[in-house]
Formats: C-alpha cells, structure tokens, sequence
C-alpha cells in the first residue's frame, strides 16, 4: 500500500466511524498494533476525517523536558495561574520552578483513549517559563 494513496478519502461519514471502532479494537488488542500497517492506516483515517479527527486547542503545563504534560486549560493566564500550584503540589515537577507551556490539541477519536500517554496532534506557541521556589 503506498502512502500517497489514502484509502479513507471520500468514505461516508457511517463507514469512517465503523473504521475507527475497528482501528480501537485492533489497537486494544495489546500494547503494540498487531499489523505493520495499522500505524499507516490510523494516520491515513485521521487525515481522512480532516477537522473533525481534532479536538479543541487547550493550553498545557508540563515539565521543561516537554516529555509530560500533566495539566490542561482553556486559556493561557489559566495555566500560568495554576502552575505554582501545580508544581508545589508535586503534579508538576519542576527543581528550580522552570515548566513548558504550550496550547495542543489531540486527537478527537476514541482509537488511543485509556492510553498512559496521549500524543499531541498538533502544537503551537511553545516557551519555557518560571515561577518563583
């Protein structure tokens, strides 16, 4: 199957969904997909669906490495808000009070959900900031 060929383009709306029950349950079969393609084949779908694959932007605090991303918010100041918090807390780890905020957005299928680790779909307006300890 070649990349540049999507197989989910121009699929109605009744068999994009029956698509991705069928993608989750591939994936929920185990830690790993069970099929070479199936990484292909989520990535042509969620093209596929355009828009509609994507959830809203929401900005998040993580720590500076940009590796974990604990806690999201519907605005920036909510987030610079809660990060001192967070990090006295002990959600955020943070030694010297330095942590990554970014707005992101997921994904908007229920393909990967109960995943320990939710990729971001897109990003954008990443910077590190600093709280007094």
């Amino acid at each position: 199957m070649s990349a540049a060929v999507n197989p989910f383009e121009g699929v109605n709306a009744d068999a994009m969904e029956i698509i991705g029950t069928l993608l989750g349950k591939v994936y929920q079969q185990g830690d790993e997909w069970e099929h070479p393609a199936c990484d292909l084949w989520l990535k042509q779908w969620r093209a596929a669906r355009g828009a509609a694959a994507l959830g809203i932007w929401l900005w998040w605090i993580g720590e500076v490495d940009g590796e974990s991303f604990a806690l999201s918010f519907d605005t920036r100041q909510k987030a610079i808000a809660a990060a001192p918090a967070a990090i006295r807390n002990g959600d955020l780890h943070s030694e010297d009070g330095a942590y990554w905020i970014v707005e992101a957005r997921c994904w908007a299928d229920e393909v990967t959900a109960g995943d320990d680790i939710m990729w971001f779909a897109e990003q954008r307006n990443p910077e590190t900031l600093r709280v007094p300890v």
